[in-house]
């Protein structure tokens, strides 16, 4: 029996996304089990948020940056 391809790729597109937020949490959660001991108190309400929050913006501003410069290189390609 041959699945329609109108049901498995949505839920490829679901695990994708699924598979992509869990490995970001997992990924957050060793920053900030990991940086609790080697950041001043001072920094932020307790200093164990610094990695996750660098992490966070690179991921906000690297994500689009490097759509741009991928989308700007296919675009100039014949």
């Amino acid at each position: 029996m041959k699945v329609p391809m109108s049901l498995w790729l949505p839920a490829l597109a679901a695990l994708f996304i699924a598979t992509l937020g869990g490995g970001l949490g997992v990924i957050f959660m060793v920053l900030l089990s990991v940086g609790h001991d080697t950041i001043p108190k001072s920094w932020g309400r307790t200093g164990e948020e610094l990695f996750v929050i660098i992490l966070g913006v690179v991921l906000v501003v690297g994500v689009p940056v490097a759509g741009a410069l991928v989308h700007s290189w296919l675009s100039k390609r014949p």
